[in-house]
């Protein structure tokens, strides 16, 4: 059937639809014959007559689609009855998202307020990650941990954790100044991490933010790991792919630097090359590194990743925006420096980056303006 509905609209719809099947596991409980879970689907595909798995590249969420879950009766999300967590005071929960990962578990979060102000309230099925920020509580440009303990919410016992600051994330509007000190600040906070032995493994666009001060923030440990007397300058070579199956990454795809995706372990420079992909994506709204592709073939992940940062020219080069383009290719040329002979048009991938050299390449493009 035809449909004047664009290819990206109904990639956007199908992103809801996923979106809504996952947030309605933390809906109040509806009225016995109430809506369902298929109706909500029956209502996109009502709405995309045309709808076919060439639109699931697409990963922007859909305020819409939450609508008509809206007009099938469907609630908003139930608010944990949590008034206090540790010895601080919490009021006006509003949800922001729920999250998944490649494991399955999963997470809620809310800003709200506190006793101490503006705070980030996130659910987890594990304590993993109070257990890692309760060792990161100092270390600069790392979300930190206001308190943490337990609560019940939808008839299950979660893992709470009270964090501040509250973030303001990136958009590709933002100055290359600010792109460029947030940048730079990840790479502070990835090696104060491990500095005390954790690796965060998982630098999304989404996990990276900017406090009031303008200064950068690496949030959510949940892919986190206690690694003690490793040595972070090394990753250990893979030159296969990985095992199929996503038990293998951790964190999202989206940002999985390269040396990973191939079977490697993370290291310093496996983390700052996240950083990287997710300037990219940000700077071009996530049209070079693969993310179309089915999270269920990490080769053809490995190979899209690989065909993109070893050419001359990032794919779409056009898709950059101007204003960023002297960040992406001085972080891309870092990563993947540029042959030698001009008739070479394949990059070499350098895997042992420091953060010395992550952090003048950001203030090279700058004119040595970033903070330190």
């Amino acid at each position: 059937m035809q449909t004047t509905r664009s290819d990206q609209e109904l990639g956007e719809a199908y992103r809801g639809l996923m979106d809504t099947k996952a947030d309605l596991m933390c809906l109040r409980p509806v009225p016995e014959g109430g809506p369902c879970l298929e109706a909500a689907e029956r209502a996109v595909l009502a709405a995309f007559p045309a709808f076919t798995a060439a639109g699931r590249r697409y990963v922007r969420p859909n305020k819409r689609l939450r609508q008509e879950a809206d007009q099938l009766g469907f609630v908003q999300a139930a608010v944990p009855q949590l008034s206090q967590l540790g010895r601080v005071q919490v009021s006006n929960l509003q949800l922001i998202r729920k999250g998944t990962t490649a494991a399955g578990s999963g997470s809620y979060v809310w800003e709200c307020q506190t006793s101490l102000g503006s705070a980030i309230l996130k659910l987890n099925r594990s304590n993993r990650e109070s257990k890692l920020l309760q060792q990161l509580v100092g270390v600069p440009h790392v979300v930190q941990l206001v308190a943490h303990g337990t609560c019940d919410y939808i008839g299950e016992r979660w893992h709470a954790v009270l964090l501040q600051p509250v973030v303001t994330h990136l958009t590709p509007g933002d100055s290359l100044l600010r792109v460029a000190q947030v940048a730079h600040d990840m790479a502070k906070g990835i090696q104060g991490c491990t500095e005390r032995d954790i690796a965060q493994r998982d630098t999304t666009e989404g996990n990276i933010g900017y406090d009031e001060d303008k200064r950068g923030c690496l949030l959510d440990f949940s892919a986190g790991k206690l690694v003690p007397g490793h040595d972070w300058s090394l990753g250990v070579p893979a030159d296969s792919p990985m095992s199929k199956d996503m038990r293998r990454i951790t964190g999202t795809l989206i940002a999985a630097p390269l040396s990973v995706l191939r079977g490697g372990l993370h290291s310093i420079s496996s983390m700052l090359e996240g950083v990287l992909v997710s300037v990219i994506n940000l700077a071009s709204n996530s049209h070079i590194t693969g993310h179309e592709l089915s999270t269920d073939n990490l080769m053809k992940w490995e190979i899209i990743r690989a065909g993109a940062l070893h050419r001359r020219q990032l794919p779409e080069e056009d898709k950059i925006v101007d204003t960023l383009k002297p960040l992406v290719h001085a972080l891309h040329n870092l990563f993947y420096p540029l042959p030698a002979e001009s008739s070479d048009d394949q990059r070499s991938y350098n895997k042992r980056v420091t953060v010395a050299q992550f952090e003048a390449a950001c203030q090279a493009v700058c004119n040595n303006k970033l903070l330190p």
